[in-house]
């Protein structure tokens, strides 16, 4: 498995973990279909950048992006929370089997979209981290 599937597996079975006593699902691959309970969480697009600078070791730079949708907007608060998990959850990933890796940046936004026809609060959370150990 490379780095990058490695570190997006771990992070979604630590976040269905996490977020399942608050009610809230996970979903990932596809977005859920019309009538999915809201809130809920997205593990989305991933981008990948090697560095190959090193013969015995894989370095590099993972960019995992993690949407969070809620169909209420006076609770912002809910939705925030719920993201302050999945920042507290990333900053907690050190190791998986054949990785190491440490947070570097994590871009917070929050916007309204009215993609659906009712008003939702679209949370976006970039995840940057730094691949800092791994075989090849």
């Amino acid at each position: 498995m490379d780095s990058q599937q490695e570190l997006f597996s771990t992070l979604l079975v630590q976040l269905k973990k996490e977020l399942k006593s608050k009610g809230v699902s996970v979903y990932d691959t596809f977005l859920p279909s019309e009538g999915t309970p809201y809130p809920y969480v997205y593990i989305g697009s991933s981008q990948l950048v090697d560095d190959y600078g090193n013969k015995t070791m894989i370095l590099g730079n993972i960019t995992q992006v993690v949407d969070v949708w809620h169909n209420n907007p006076r609770k912002r608060g809910e939705l925030s929370e719920i993201m302050q998990i999945i920042k507290k959850l990333a900053r907690q990933i050190n190791h998986t089997n054949n990785f190491a890796f440490m947070i570097q940046n994590i871009n917070q936004r929050i916007l309204s979209d009215s993609s659906t026809g009712a008003p939702l609060m679209h949370g976006v959370l970039e995840l940057d981290f730094k691949i800092t150990g791994g075989r090849k």
